[in-house]
């Protein structure tokens, strides 16, 4: 694994070389509180300080607890993500994906997409649109 790469309980997560935190959840991976402090952890080491853009690939994911979705959603999260990409693959994925943003309702600009290609530009165009508004 590359120094920008770390495996975690969950997954792998990966400093892309764009900026984008890059998390991508194991076949069968259940997110819970512990894992989740775990991902936030090693999202701080790779992409240094300052609120990052998340690109979470969840099409592996089984399960999420909600004490998972709750810190997803909290403040550490809010202080944590700029801006957060989930891409979903099935049905069941989607709608654990809509769960956690209508019913948690994350502080920052979080959507829902089926391939990384749109999912990145969206990133981009969120942290262009930040830029913009610090200005």
């Amino acid at each position: 694994m590359s120094t920008n790469q770390r495996q975690v309980s969950a997954g792998v997560v990966q400093l892309r070389d764009d900026g984008i935190v890059h998390f991508v959840c194991a076949d069968g991976a259940q997110l819970d509180e512990t894992n989740t402090r775990e991902m936030f952890t090693v999202y701080r080491e790779l992409g240094g300080e300052g609120r990052l853009l998340v690109l979470s690939d969840i099409r592996g994911m089984r399960s999420s607890t909600a004490g998972s979705r709750s810190l997803a959603s909290g403040p550490e999260a809010n202080q944590l993500h700029a801006a957060a990409a989930v891409i979903v693959g099935n049905p069941i994925t989607r709608m654990m994906g809509n769960l956690f943003i209508g019913l948690n309702r994350p502080a920052y600009p979080t959507r829902l997409f089926s391939d990384a290609d749109s999912a990145v530009a969206w990133l981009h165009a969120a942290a262009e649109l930040g830029r913009s508004k610090a200005s």
